[in-house]
Parts: structure tokens; C-alpha cells; sequence
């Protein structure tokens, strides 16, 4: 059954093991790639990972729009605070499993940027979300420089 736990597994065991991760975690580099819709930015972040023998976080949102919202139905600022909380909670887990650098194509900053083009209204629920100290890289490969505000070098919606 899935409540089961493993031989071994022990409250104690299991903390122990949690805050090695959580170790490990902090010592990882966290790369976010910032850019416009469907420009590339999932593809380079699995290239990159495979090119350094780590791991790269997937986008939370895509599947959820996909298949975990009616197609038809209009944004809330709900859906975006969720998305960011669970791609949050992914990074966080996978940056404990990772070798040195994980890739990422979305972050917190970015959901928020996206709540702002769709509903037309700043995010404001997501304050306690950091950025991980990630290291963000436009679509260009441009690095941005330390304290520099960054967002979205083209307008979302302007695509054609």
C-alpha cells in the first residue's frame, strides 16, 4: 500500500535523512532561464542538465494547464499561487537529489509575472516564496548581474 513504510524506516531515521537533504540542497546552484512562452526554455534546461550529469525542473504549470484546469475556464489568482507553491516544492526536492546545479524553466518570480500579464493584477500571495538564490539567464544567454530586476525580455502576449 503507499502508506507503508519502507523496512528501517524510522521518525528518526527519516529526519536525519531529511536534513542531509536539506544540506545538500543549499550547496546546489540553482539556474533559472527566463523568457517568453514556447521560446525554448524546457528544451535547453533538459540539455543543460544532461550536459552536466544533473537534474533540471520541469514547469509545474504546463501540465496543470493541460489537464488539471478546464480549458474554458478563467485564471484565478488561486491556480497561480498554487502553481508557484508546488514548482517551489519540486525545486526544493529535486535541488537535494541534484549534482551541483539544477536547471530550471520556471520559478516563483516568473508565475508571478504571468499572473500579472493574465489577470492584470500584481501577485500578492506570493511573498514567502524566494527565489531560491537562483542565478537567472535570459533565453539569450545573458546572465543577469546580481540585484538586477529582471522579467520577461518580450511581452507574453505580444507573440505571434
Amino acid at each position: 500500500m503507499l502508506d507503508e513504510r519502507p523496512a528501517g524506516s524510522t521518525p528518526r531515521r527519516r529526519a536525519v535523512v531529511a536534513r542531509r537533504l536539506a544540506r545538500v540542497a543549499a550547496q546546489v546552484k540553482r539556474v533559472c532561464l527566463l523568457g517568453a512562452e514556447s521560446t525554448g526554455k524546457t528544451t535547453l534546461a533538459a540539455a543543460l542538465a544532461a550536459r552536466f550529469a544533473t537534474l533540471w525542473n520541469p514547469e509545474y504549470g504546463r501540465p496543470y494547464t493541460q489537464i488539471g484546469r478546464p480549458s474554458d475556464a478563467p485564471w484565478t489568482s488561486w491556480e497561480f499561487t498554487h502553481i508557484a507553491r508546488i514548482q517551489c516544492w519540486y525545486e526544493d526536492f529535486l535541488a537535494g537529489l541534484a549534482e551541483r546545479v539544477l536547471f530550471t524553466d520556471t520559478d516563483a518570480f516568473t508565475t508571478a509575472v504571468f499572473h500579472e500579464v493574465y489577470l492584470g493584477t500584481p501577485a500578492t500571495e506570493f511573498d514567502e516564496l524566494d527565489n531560491c538564490g537562483h542565478v537567472y539567464v535570459f533565453r539569450n544567454g545573458r546572465i543577469a548581474q546580481p540585484g538586477e530586476v529582471v522579467g520577461p525580455p518580450v511581452p507574453l502576449h505580444a507573440r505571434s
